[in-house]
């Protein structure tokens, strides 16, 4: 069954191989959207809480992990990342029993919260098990006799 609240895109542009869009809600209700782009070395991901460079964090595969792992369960989980601007950064994923994820991101002078809750949470944690289990595919080492 499609997801109307998951979207994926292979390359479109340069600097990613794939991407994932997740809608979420913001803290006035409001649809925003998250992107996840597949690195080109393919070992990192771009999230881009609400669409937007601002709060950007580069993801690496322990990081995914955590992430995955975070949607997940509950409890109050930190995702470290790096920001283009600010350099290294923490997402703060709040999982309640409610059922709901909440990703606080933030960078000086500024936050953006975004809450996924029922369809919206689905969407996000089977978008992020997929990331991550990708990610971890592309760390196998390759063979010696493949080209």
């Amino acid at each position: 069954m499609t997801d109307p609240l998951l979207f994926r895109h292979t390359v479109t542009t340069a600097g990613f191989v794939f991407r994932w869009c997740v809608k979420g809600l913001s803290e006035d209700g409001a649809p925003i959207t998250t992107i996840f782009d597949l690195a080109t070395d393919r070992r990192s991901v771009v999230m881009r809480p609400g669409a937007i460079d601002t709060f950007s964090l580069r993801l690496w595969s322990d990081s995914l992990e955590t992430l995955a792992m975070a949607c997940a369960t509950t409890g109050t989980h930190a995702v470290s990342g790096a920001h283009p601007r600010c350099g290294s950064r923490t997402l703060t994923i709040r999982t309640s029993s409610g059922p709901a994820v909440t990703f606080t991101a933030s960078v000086p002078q500024a936050r953006l919260l975004i809450a996924y809750r029922g369809r919206h949470l689905s969407a996000i944690t089977n978008a992020v098990a997929e990331i991550n289990e990708c990610v971890k595919a592309w760390l196998v080492p390759v063979p010696p006799w493949l080209p």
